[in-house]
């Protein structure tokens, strides 16, 4: 066993060859392109083994005929052996000239990637450093499941749908790393509470959380939202503001429906992640922030890339790591678990009554496709928990119930309470700006509410009683 190391340790590189003389050629290419690597070397399995135990490598370089005798298959068994005993290893395996089928093996077996011999060593450096991240970054997965704490911010997301299974995984991955993600998923699929609860697992648990909802604002608004402004950078600018980007630094910032901000603003915000400065409107002093980065999107980023209407280079810096949520129309067996527990939430925040659901309410449930996903059987279930109390029902039941989410109820009972009196116009109109609000903004409550400046709670009482009227 050979052990060249850099004055100062880093990551822990291991190379398996049976040529001493080829090996020490090699040792001494990645040394020139990489000084802060320690390297270990060893010429069979047994002392391959005996490293991996010893220095705990990040990556293993791995010859595939370490033993003439036996030929590729003594490097396929080493490979299995080495993943073995740490799953989190990155494989890199040199292949002999014209031998790509071994190669191929060799990833099927678990290694990453395959070089043929002679070895680019520019190539082989780039595939080490890349290594390294992924090994450490799964290396802090595997932490990260085994602290309490951290796995705590991700109880909320359980499931019982194996596409959701693989998300609620990919999310403990992400909250491991301060790698920035890209959050897909159709209109009310839950990708602010996926964020948010990436935010709250992180290992490295930053100071706060900055969400940022980019829709219907103007690119004025948009920009000072974000970077800030001083008094009278724009029409209405009446007084300084600090923007999200501030508040953000050493937190986390969120951007929902990143798609959705104007190409102006996207190419100041990849100079900001790029070089975490920024100017305030108006402003020539430089502010610094640096943030971790969730975005989120419902719409196509591939179709708006080749539209022209979103960045390639700002699309590249922010979905290092992609997480696309299911349709709750594709993960049925979870509404059971998500109806109780936004009835557990309502009740206890208005003191309701009701603390579950019938069988038949269930079916009912199952047997629609909620176009509005789980946003809509939020609002859905809030109002059918709402009607329960109001019939003294200690369960929601199938009556209770009202499909296409509120917008539903708000056009089909408008007609219903419209009358002469001066209360029922009252009334009629009150229903007619809660639709239009709803529907601006895809059926979520809190933002209409907050547009109508109104409390979400009376938002809620108005349409439970145009409910009671029809």
């Amino acid at each position: 066993m050979y052990n060249s190391s850099s004055s100062t340790k880093g990551p822990v590189i291991l190379i398996v060859d049976d040529d001493e003389a080829q090996t020490a050629s090699l040792i001494n290419s990645i040394r020139r392109r990489q000084e802060n690597l320690e390297i270990v070397y060893a010429q069979d399995e047994q002392t391959a083994l005996e490293s991996l135990k010893a220095h705990g490598p990040n990556v293993a370089i791995v010859d595939l005929t370490i033993n003439e005798k036996i030929g590729p298959e003594s490097g396929l068994k080493l490979i299995a052996k080495l993943l073995d005993h740490d799953s989190s290893l990155r494989i890199l395996v040199l292949t002999g000239h014209n031998a790509d089928e071994f190669g191929v093996t060799a990833i099927h077996h678990g290694a990453a990637s395959f070089l043929q011999k002679p070895v680019n060593a520019d190539h082989l450096v780039a595939l080490i450093t890349d290594g390294i991240f992924t090994n450490q970054l799964k290396r802090d997965y595997q932490k990260l499941l085994t602290t309490p704490e951290a796995r705590h911010g991700l109880i909320n997301l359980h499931s019982a749908n194996a596409a959701m299974k693989k998300v609620i995984e990919t999310a403990a991955y992400a909250a491991a790393s301060n790698t920035p993600v890209m959050i897909l998923g159709e209109t009310g699929t839950g990708k602010g509470v996926l964020a948010n609860a990436i935010y709250q697992a992180q290992s490295h648990h930053n100071k706060k959380f900055i969400p940022f909802y980019p829709s219907f604002i103007s690119q004025d608004l948009v920009s000072s939202e974000l970077f800030g402004h001083q008094k009278g950078a724009f029409t209405g600018a009446t007084e300084a503001r600090i923007g999200l980007l501030e508040e953000a630094h050493n937190g986390t910032l969120f951007i929902d429906e990143i798609a959705d901000l104007p190409l102006e603003t996207q190419v100041v915000l990849l100079s900001v992640i790029q070089e975490k400065r920024f100017r305030r409107l108006g402003q020539n002093k430089e502010a610094i922030s640096d943030f971790r980065l969730i975005s989120a999107t419902n719409k196509d980023i591939a179709d708006l890339q080749e539209k022209k209407l979103f960045r390639s280079d700002l699309y590249h810096r922010i979905a290092y790591l992609t997480i696309e949520l299911p349709a709750l129309r594709n993960r049925k067996e979870d509404i059971a678990a998500l109806a109780q527990q936004f009835i557990n939430k309502i009740s206890g925040h208005e003191s309701l009554r009701v603390n579950n659901i019938s069988s038949s309410a269930h079916a009912k449930l199952l047997a629609y496709d909620w176009p509005g996903n789980i946003r809509e059987l939020q609002a859905c279930i809030e109002s059918a928990a709402f009607h329960a109390h109001y019939h003294k029902r200690f369960r929601i039941e199938a009556e209770d119930l009202g499909f296409n989410g509120l917008a539903r109820q708000a056009n089909g009972l408008s007609a219903k309470v419209q009358g002469n009196s001066f209360r029922e116009k009252i009334q009629s109109f009150e229903i007619q700006l809660i639709k239009e609000a709803l529907n601006k903004n895809n059926q979520n409550q809190s933002k209409a509410a907050r547009e109508l400046q109104l409390d979400r709670t009376s938002l809620r009482r108005i349409l439970f009683r145009t409910q009671e009227a029809s």
